[in-house]
């Protein structure tokens, strides 16, 4: 089973769709205002895609935050990766999405 999709911008798009439900079910009656601040967090080497699917999803560029890679291997800094998890960990603001690259097109790197 699974979902066949013509690229890597709509698969994107469907993987932070789905999280965005799972994390906020309410978002589907309720629409993309007054509910929690949803976070995204992608590699700032992540593909272009992931900010056109938080525009439009209603996430915003400000709740897209591109976490820093390592200078020796283009990989997610995890240290800071697991800092901005605590720093978001408050009252009605939520980490919904964590978008790990396979790949990148500037590297070749794998988070």
């Amino acid at each position: 089973e699974g979902l066949t999709t013509p690229g890597g911008s709509v698969s994107n798009l469907y993987a932070m769709h789905l999280a965005r439900y799972v994390a906020d079910p309410d978002v589907k009656t309720r629409g993309a205002v007054h509910g929690p601040r949803l976070i995204a967090l992608v590699s700032e080497d992540a593909h272009y895609s992931y900010a056109k699917a938080a525009r439009v999803l209603g996430i915003g560029d400000n709740n897209l935050i591109k976490i820093p890679t390592r200078i020796d291997s283009g990989q997610m800094d995890t240290d800071i990766l697991y800092s901005k998890l605590k720093e978001f960990h408050t009252n009605n603001t939520k980490v919904f999405f964590i978008g790990s690259t396979a790949g990148t097109t500037v590297r070749g790197s794998f988070d």
